[in-house]
């Protein structure tokens, strides 16, 4: 295991500062998993994303002007739009999966699969934590695209 002056100098320099992904005893610094596409693609690709999530958005406040429960508003609209970014990000992820790529792809589904619920729970309280919840996913696919990531949060391939 490095030491924590080690961590740290290969965190600085990894894809994903906060998270260094190891492979046996050495961190694999600057991993990819696809190639890093073009970028007018992935501007395509954030523009239908982004009209995507402004529908997601109408839906909900629809919901909620006829009287739908918020919560399972949110619901629906998060697991909507969470199948249709991951569906389309499969287009930047074109190689099979390999099993690091498949085993991180699964932990990040679920962990974004809790963080969606916890919004979904908040949404009675606070109809804004859709918005957030909506923005960071979008933000954090679309830098996963962009950096060539993408087989990580897009549907198996």
């Amino acid at each position: 295991m490095p030491s924590s002056r080690q961590l740290s100098s290969h965190a600085r320099d990894s894809v994903f500062p906060e998270q260094v992904i190891y492979l046996g005893a050495h961190p694999a610094q600057g991993a990819r998993f696809a190639p890093v596409p073009e970028a007018e693609a992935v501007e395509r690709w954030r523009e239908r994303a982004e009209s995507q999530r402004e529908e997601c958005l109408a839906r909900f406040d629809l919901a909620l002007v006829s009287g739908k429960d918020p919560n399972a508003a949110a619901r629906e609209i998060f697991a909507g739009f969470l199948t249709w970014t991951r569906w389309s990000a499969r287009a930047f992820a074109k190689s099979p999966d390999d099993g690091l790529a498949c085993l991180l792809r699964v932990q990040e589904e679920a962990a974004w699969d809790l963080l969606a619920d916890t919004a979904a729970a908040r949404a009675a309280r606070d109809a804004s934590a859709v918005d957030r919840f909506l923005d960071v996913w979008l933000t954090v696919v679309h830098e996963a695209i962009r950096t060539g990531n993408a087989p990580l949060y897009a549907a198996s391939v």
